[in-house]
């Protein structure tokens, strides 16, 4: 629902920059994770993928809300 506010908002920089950081973060930690905690390392690096989506979208609707 947020990421279609920004779209409206013509925000779509910040969605990308969200997504990249997220994915990043994700292709970096994945195998570290998994190799040393298995499948809970595996939902620790997704959980903590989509929470850095979600408070950087969270930040760029404060800033669009100003």
């Amino acid at each position: 629902v947020w990421v279609m506010y920004l779209r409206t908002m013509e925000a779509t920089r910040a969605i990308f920059v969200a997504f990249a950081f997220s994915s990043l973060f994700a292709l970096i930690g994945t195998y570290p994770a998994i190799k040393l905690g298995g499948i809970g390392g595996a939902l620790g690096v997704i959980l903590i993928a989509h929470t850095i989506s979600l408070v950087l979208i969270m930040m760029a609707i404060a800033a669009a809300r100003r």
